[in-house]
């Protein structure tokens, strides 16, 4: 038996950690989760540093505009939302998870088969499974920090509007 009888021809290309054009990648998978976990801007955020570790500045670009766009479209629906019901807590909490769910979940969707999906192909076409990894706990880190930041930021909007003199 000679070694070309071993190989499988329909085997996707075997690629080594040790290979020099090969960037240390968050996994794309994990990263689309945490965008379903933590919030779209979060896998927006990881994915555009993998695009920007790819190569391809045009998807990294997208990639953090989307995220940006989508935190201040958030904030102002919530603020929105809070300044309309501040008497009203349980109506407040069943509004904001309504707006979860109403825009939240599709947006992730959206996001996921137009952008994290193609990340996900080009990464395993180029190196397989086999490629180096960044370490996803800053995606969790991060994931955690914005969820805190977001909401601390969604609740001193419409205090800071109410209060205020115009």
């Amino acid at each position: 038996m000679n070694s070309q009888e071993n190989e499988n021809p329909y085997e996707a290309p075997k690629t080594s950690l040790e290979d020099k054009n090969a960037p240390q990648l968050f996994n794309p998978t994990a990263s689309a989760v945490f965008a379903f976990l933590f919030g779209l801007p979060v896998g927006c955020f990881l994915h555009a540093a993998n695009w920007k570790r790819l190569g391809d500045e045009k998807y990294a670009k997208a990639n953090i505009w989307i995220g940006i766009v989508w935190i201040i479209v958030l904030l102002a629906i919530f603020a929105l939302i809070i300044m309309l019901n501040i008497a009203n807590q349980q109506q407040l909490e069943q509004q904001i998870n309504n707006v979860s769910i109403l825009f939240g979940l599709p947006a992730v969707l959206g996001w996921y088969f137009g952008f994290g999906k193609k990340q996900k192909q080009i990464i395993e076409q180029r190196y397989g499974e086999n490629y180096p990894r960044r370490n996803i706990w800053w995606g969790v880190l991060w994931g955690i920090i914005f969820l805190i930041a977001f909401m601390a930021i969604a609740f001193m909007i419409p205090f800071v509007l109410y209060f205020s003199v115009w």
